[in-house]
């Protein structure tokens, strides 16, 4: 017995052409890679990994050409902790100076009354 021979012992002449599969729309559906729950819809721009749209898998980010960059969560986590927080007191205390002499001058009834 011939290993592509149908059912109707009709044997096919190119063994390449198997007869096909059904597949279910639902089984081969890829998943989010954070939530596992819905769609994949973007992959991260940093790990590759598909990830649907939703504010709690990914971040979104306007980029080139009307283009979303991507990030997904645990990327998101991960660069948030190589971030630090640099705080210039010396810049700051001048700007808070700067705004407060500009609310002194906005704040003086006007000597042309």
């Amino acid at each position: 017995m011939n290993a592509y021979e149908y059912k109707d012992n009709h044997v096919n002449s190119n063994p390449l052409s198997l007869p096909s599969k059904r597949i279910s729309l639902f089984h081969d559906i890829e998943k989010c890679n954070e939530c596992d729950d819905r769609q994949i819809e973007e992959c991260c721009n940093k790990c590759g990994e598909g990830v649907c749209l939703s504010s709690q898998c990914c971040e979104l980010f306007p980029h080139y050409h009307n283009n979303n960059y991507t990030i997904c969560r645990q990327c998101t986590d991960k660069i948030e902790k190589d971030l630090l927080v640099l705080l210039n007191h010396n810049d700051l205390r001048l700007l808070k100076q700067k705004i407060n002499k500009k609310i002194e001058r906005l704040g003086r009834p006007s000597k042309n009354i």
